[in-house]
This record gives structure tokens, C-alpha cells and sequence, in this order.
């Protein structure tokens, strides 16, 4: 680990964190604050921020660097496509997109659709307040890669933007049954498909993780949307399906 690297991030993330919970800071600012300081060595091309509403939508409340007009045009936003954002906020997981192919494969619709409005790199981090997700973070643009200690920064700064946000409760049942129907049906990713044949052998999480060479929480995350792709409830309703 580089503990240069980490004391760089936690030291950037305190200093948003003061800054976003300013009592004279609108969330439109603290987009802009996020905006300019997150990355300041890999620049973004814009970040956004969308929060559920009431009537299980969710709307992009506030924006910087994107085109005028954005955030009204998605004010009451289904979850029935299925975009990076909607996969963060019902997966609750970073999402990751590295280049248009990968966007393509993982998001074909969103990319056919909408060209214009996601581009790659993209990360989308899930907001959570009281145990619930309330929203989601999106980074358009940058060159960071997800390495642990960023991935911990960008945990670390959604906490404190999660706390500077008004929200009407939306449940985690809700959520997670609306994940589960945009993913039904969705093909499998090459590393699913690995994890569903060690299933199929009665490996544990940890036994595939070490197998394959990834930490068990990721292994624990293509569980989760294994399960979700194939409408299965369990490892061994997933691994009977394995080819």
C-alpha cells in the first residue's frame, strides 16, 4: 500500500467533507466541490448526484460540468433501464467502467440509447443514510483507477454527502426487488460464469476467491449478481444451472 498515496486521499476526503457540510453550502456547491477536488491530479469531466424520491424514481438533483438542462430533463428517472447509476444504487456497489466496450457489453442499452450522456471512465458510488441507499454519486471523466485506497476515499466521501441529504425513506426491500428485476435474464460476465462452475463444485466464497485470485467481498458482489441474473436463490439453485 502506498501510505503516501492513502494519507493524500484522507486528507482530500476530510477536506471535502468540511467543505460539503458547510451550513451555507447547497448541494448544487457541493457538487461543484466534489467536482473540482476529488481527483485534482486526474481531472473529471463532470459529476452528478441523483437521490430516490418518494414515488420510487430517482432524480438527478444536482450536477457540474454536465450540459444546461440535464438535471431537468431526468427528474422522475425509472428504474426500469438499467444504468450505471441504477446498478450502484440497487447492487450497492462501486461501478467501474473503464472504456465504451465494457459500457456496451454491461449497459447496451443505456449506451445505444444515449451516447452523449454516458461516456467513459465512468464510477458511480451508492449513497447510504441509516442503513438505507438514498442515492448515488456519479465521476464522468477521470483517469483514477479503483485501486483499495480509492475505493475507500470515494466510500469515505459518500458518507459525508449521504449525511448532508434530505431524503423520504425508501426501503431496502424496495430496492433490492427492483434490482433484481432490471438483472433477470441479463447475460452472465465471464468471472460469473467462472464462479457459477465453482459453485456447481460446493466451493465457499473464500475457496473461490483464493481459486480465482480476488478478494472474497468481490467474489461476494458477482455472487449477489449472479443470483440476481439468473433469478436463483441460492449457490446451489445457481450452481444445477452451470453448463
Amino acid at each position: 500500500m502506498n501510505s503516501l498515496k492513502l494519507s493524500h486521499y484522507l486528507g482530500n476526503a476530510l477536506e471535502i467533507g468540511r467543505l460539503i457540510q458547510s451550513d451555507f453550502i447547497t448541494q448544487d456547491d457541493a457538487c461543484q466541490i466534489i467536482g473540482m477536488k476529488i481527483f485534482p491530479e486526474n481531472p473529471c469531466r463532470g459529476v452528478g448526484i441523483a437521490t430516490l424520491t418518494a414515488d420510487r424514481t430517482y432524480a438527478l438533483t444536482s450536477t457540474f460540468g454536465f450540459p444546461a438542462g440535464t438535471k431537468e430533463k431526468y427528474t422522475n428517472s425509472s428504474f426500469d433501464a438499467r444504468t450505471p447509476m441504477v446498478d450502484a444504487m440497487c447492487n450497492g456497489r462501486v461501478v467501474w467502467i473503464e472504456s465504451m466496450e465494457q459500457m456496451n457489453l454491461e449497459y447496451p442499452l443505456t449506451a445505444n440509447a444515449e451516447p452523449n450522456r454516458y461516456t467513459a471512465p465512468v464510477i458511480v458510488v451508492p449513497l447510504f443514510k441509516s442503513g438505507i441507499t438514498i442515492g448515488a454519486l456519479g465521476i464522468v471523466g477521470t483517469e483514477e483507477k479503483p485501486t483499495i485506497d480509492a475505493m475507500k476515499y470515494l466510500e469515505l466521501i459518500s458518507l459525508f454527502l449521504a449525511e448532508t441529504i434530505k431524503h423520504e425513506q425508501f426501503s431496502s426491500s424496495q430496492i433490492t426487488s427492483a434490482y433484481k428485476t432490471l438483472m433477470r435474464g441479463l447475460p452472465l460476465t465471464s468471472r460469473e460464469l467462472e464462479v457459477q462452475g465453482l459453485m456447481k463444485q460446493e466451493m465457499t466464497n473464500r475457496e473461490i476467491s483464493q481459486e480465482l485470485g480476488y478478494s472474497e467481498s468481490t467474489i461476494r458482489k458477482d455472487a449477489v449478481s449472479l443470483f440476481a441474473k439468473l433469478g436463483v436463490k441460492n449457490r446451489k439453485e445457481a450452481g444445477l444451472l452451470a453448463l
